[in-house]
């Protein structure tokens, strides 16, 4: 078998595998589904039930609890009726014993006086333990609290409070269990308390003898169930817990939540019971509600089991119909074989021929017969494999004609590519020879552009000097003004120099004529005389300076003399000078005038052989368009060919009837 064969055949192995699970999912599923919902349903009405038993048994539990305590409510007063109770230490001590040792809950019984002081006690507990009298005898118990509260009772009354460790209790016994105090008064002959009796009545006995007992009544039903008391504010006292006082409140739990609201009820939790277990359970809990008058103390009892133990039969139910799926599910599965073999061998021989068809076989038929879908089927098959071998016969003779036709082709693509290639040809000299052309006239265009550039640049230049030139004549005639101005600014500086030198004359015949005043004056014009002689010195020295000023003033009018022609000279060579670029600026002017036109002139030149160019270009670019089409039509003659070779390859490799 090819790797073909080998391939449908798995393909119709799996529709037999698909067509095996699909009646198994029609057949199982619902059964399976319809066994999960009734073990649903079965498994909450095994939950409810459970719940509503263990409620019912808690209500038991805690009403046979009540009516114990209430007993023991009446214990006391009928202890405390009897006489004994007021007689000397020694008969007091023999009743209490009786009463321990026949009601067999007690830990303790004592009479008490009005003081306080212990009268007497029993000497052995309920169940038989020692108790050791000198641990009470004589003591002080006024500080109790039930001391006053029970002295102050009328009768038919009983004092009771919640249990606890009593350390009095514990030193006469050697036990630490929990006990409940019951006490009642011990009425004279005038109707007045004379002394009290007080029993301690042992928790483990009076409430845990009845839950173990109630615990084992269940367990011998099959019923694996755990029992606790809690008090009023949900501790546990009784059961999982009561050592380490767990409350339950704390932890959640709705039981708990419920009896300390006085309610009952039941429910399933995952919480902390004190079992250690993390479990979900079912609990049934009943708060007390007292008995026979007694009005109890508030407590309730829960009662736990197993989730899982609750549902048990649920879950046994769920086991049965799961069996009964799997047994229904080898039966259908068998069944669903031997139909899927049937309907799929048909297609087994389908499969086959079509093999054959794929590895060029179109001789092979399929038989006409079978169900109506099979018989069509093959009817079909048959009918393409003949118009297949029809059009593949049709075809292998139409390859000759077309492999002639790609020949002609290709040689008509030849001939036209060697002309195309001889126009290409010239039309690269044609455009060879326009592009040098239009080279040298863009290279003269742009010579001329250049000097024409030039020409405006001189006389951009030649306007500027011009311009210069004017301003320098401008510059040398405010000059010359400038200098005139100096020269007779120097002339009148002479003239004030003048008058300077007459006044110093005059001040220095002045001081003359005062020494010699001062000299005939004798001593008393010495000081004159030495003022009149520094006014002669100065005198003197300002003729000495406005000598050298003149001298000065005097060279700078000769100096600005000079100046004046110098710059009268150079005013007239720059005048020249502006005159002759006046005239060059003129000729520049018309020159750069004659450049724009050469310039434009041949612009225009170049502008025609661009033209030229592009038109030779044209003719280059479609004759390589023909030349690249031509390759293309050869091209396509060849892969016709190709097509045509690759056509009669295939049809040569199918066997035709």
């Amino acid at each position: 078998m090819t790797g073909h064969r080998l391939t449908a055949a798995l393909r119709l192995r799996s529709l037999r595998v698909l067509l095996v699970l699909v009646v198994l999912a029609c057949s199982t599923v619902p059964l399976a589904g319809l066994g999960l919902f009734a073990w649903q349903r079965s498994e909450g009405d095994w939950v409810t039930n459970s719940g509503e038993l263990l409620q019912s048994e808690a209500r038991s539990t805690i009403d046979k609890i009540d009516r114990n305590l209430f007993e023991r409510y009446g214990d006391v007063q009928a202890f405390a009726f009897n006489p004994d109770a007021s007689a000397d230490p020694g008969t007091v001590a023999a009743a209490a014993d009786f009463y321990s040792k026949n009601y067999v809950i007690y830990d303790l019984l004592l009479v008490v006086d009005t003081t306080g002081r212990v009268v007497g006690g029993n000497s052995v507990t309920g169940d038989g333990e020692p108790v050791d009298p000198a641990t009470y005898a004589g003591v002080d118990l006024s500080g109790y609290p039930w001391f006053q509260q029970a002295l102050a009772l009328p009768a038919g009354q009983t004092y009771v409070e919640d249990p606890q460790v009593d350390p009095l209790v514990s030193a006469a016994t050697g036990r630490d269990d929990a006990t409940l105090v019951f006490a009642a008064p011990v009425y004279g002959p005038d109707g007045s308390a004379q002394r009290l009796w007080v029993n301690w009545a042992s928790v483990p006995r009076v409430i845990g003898q009845i839950m173990d007992e109630q615990v084992a009544g269940l367990k011998s039903r099959g019923l694996d169930v755990t029992a606790q008391m809690l008090r009023s504010d949900g501790v546990v006292l009784v059961g999982p817990g009561a050592e380490e006082q767990l409350d339950l409140t704390g932890t959640g739990s709705p039981a708990a939540t419920a009896l300390v609201g006085g309610d009952s009820g039941h429910g399933t939790d995952e919480l902390a019971d004190g079992t250690g277990e993390d479990v979900e359970k079912v609990r049934g809990w009943s708060a007390s509600q007292g008995a026979l008058g007694f009005a109890g103390y508030g407590w309730g009892v829960v009662l736990s089991e197993d989730l899982s133990d609750a549902v048990a039969p649920a879950s046994a139910l769920l086991k049965a119909v799961l069996l009964v799926a799997v047994v229904v599910a080898a039966v259908v599965a068998v069944v669903a074989l031997v139909v899927a073999r049937a309907m799929t061998r048909p297609l087994d021989r389908a499969v086959e021929a079509l093999e054959l068809v794929a590895e060029g076989d179109l001789r092979p038929r399929l038989p006409e017969s079978g169900t109506e879908e099979l018989r069509t089927l093959a009817v079909a098959l048959n009918r393409s494999l003949e118009n297949m071998g029809g059009a593949l016969s049709a075809l292998r003779d139409s390859t000759g004609d077309l492999s002639g036709a790609s020949d002609q082709l290709r040689g008509l693509s030849d001939d036209v590519a060697r002309d195309a290639a001889r126009g290409t040809a010239v039309a690269n000299t044609a455009q060879e020879a326009t592009e040098a052309v239009s080279g040298n006239v863009r290279t003269v265009a742009a010579g001329a552009e250049q000097m024409g550039a030039s020409i405006r640049e001189i006389a951009h230049s030649t306007s500027e000097a011009a311009r210069v030139g004017a301003s320098a004549v401008s510059a040398a005639q405010e000059t010359t003004a400038v200098v005139a101005r100096l020269g007779e600014s120097s002339k009148q500086i002479g003239d004030v120099v003048g008058v300077i030198t007459s006044i110093a004359e005059q001040t220095n015949l002045l001081a003359l004529n005062a020494t010699i005043e001062a000299a005939r004056a004798g001593e008393a014009g010495k000081g004159f005389a030495v003022v009149a002689n520094e006014v002669k010195e100065l005198a003197q020295e300002t003729q000495k300076a406005t000598e050298d000023i003149v001298r000065r003033v005097e060279a700078i009018q000769a100096d600005t003399a000079g100046a004046a022609a110098s710059i009268a000279e150079i005013a007239a060579v720059v005048g020249q000078v502006n005159d002759f670029q006046q005239t060059i600026a003129s000729a520049v002017e018309e020159q750069s005038a004659t450049t724009a036109e050469m310039s434009r002139n041949v612009a225009e030149a170049a502008s025609g052989t661009d033209g030229v160019s592009s038109n030779v270009r044209s003719v280059t670019e479609a004759a390589l368009s023909t030349a690249r089409s031509t390759e293309s039509t050869r091209e396509t003659a060849a892969a016709l060919a190709t097509i045509t070779d690759q056509l009669r390859g295939l049809v040569s490799r199918f066997e035709l009837p």
